[in-house]
């Protein structure tokens, strides 16, 4: 079974520490990572704070939420 490829505007969920966090994808960087890896863009929203968190994160590293 294929995976389904990820498109800016889902909403994906990322390994931090020893929890999970949900992001939301904002740009489809492409295959510009080490050996070809397509890169994501994503943004990360804090519960404590009104600021956000947006970084590059290989896709392997994401999954739908």
């Amino acid at each position: 079974m294929s995976r389904r490829r990820l498109r800016v505007g889902d909403r994906v969920v990322i390994k931090r520490g020893a929890g999970t966090v949900k992001a939301t994808i904002i740009e489809d960087r492409g295959n510009i990572g080490v050996d070809g890896r397509r890169l994501l863009r994503i943004k990360v929203d804090s519960a404590t704070t009104s600021e956000s968190a947006v970084f590059e994160v290989p896709e392997t590293d994401v999954a739908a939420a």
